[in-house]
């Protein structure tokens, strides 16, 4: 028996992987459309796709976006409407997408590498200890049965997201741009 958390249904979405998978192979440029979180206008973008990525039960298209100069991750989910273009572009050639990854804790990333350490309390801590959460993680045992992680990740999003979920049973402890966000995003949940 294998049960996982909410799936989502790829299958309305085979146009779109199709045309990414097959700019990817080609080294073709590929036009999207697509809607950002929280955005009610759509985008266009002309990207050079490098890779679909599944992350965390979710497929991406890691691309550089023209419109944005920079490298971006588009949530296939969101991706209105994907066109292959003509255009040839030069994939990098040092580009390897577990490498790009690999610091990232979930799929966002940031321009920074952040030392992270983040408490559990001695009531979560053998069930923290059952996983590796990061391929940086180190462990470190606590007197009272608590445990501190300490990570190097480039990117705080989705650490503060997964520390969220433990509620009071984690308290971030560096660095102090998550120490503010996690305060900040707890405060404004219990303003709610």
């Amino acid at each position: 028996v294998s049960k996982s958390g909410p799936l989502r249904n790829y299958r309305k979405h085979a146009h779109t992987i199709e045309a990414a998978q097959k700019a990817v192979a080609g080294h073709r440029k590929l036009e999207i459309v697509y809607r950002a979180y929280g955005r009610r206008q759509s985008d266009r973008h002309v990207v050079h796709p490098y890779c679909l990525a599944f992350v965390e039960q979710s497929l991406y298209l890691i691309a550089h976006s023209e419109l944005r100069q920079a490298m971006r991750h588009f949530l296939v989910d969101r991706i209105e409407k994907a066109t292959q273009l003509r255009e040839p572009f030069a994939m990098p050639e040092d580009f390897d997408p577990d490498e790009y990854l690999a610091r990232s804790f979930g799929i966002y990333r940031e321009d920074r590498t952040f030392d992270v350490r983040i408490e559990f309390a001695a009531r979560i801590a053998d069930w923290v200890k059952e996983r590796e959460w990061h391929p940086t993680q180190k462990l470190e045992a606590r007197p009272d049965g608590g445990l501190v992680m300490a990570m190097t990740v480039d990117g705080l999003e989705d650490v503060m997201r997964w520390v969220l979920a433990f509620g009071g049973a984690a308290r971030v402890l560096a660095p102090p741009e998550l120490v503010e966000r996690t305060r900040k995003e707890l405060e404004a949940g219990a303003a709610r």
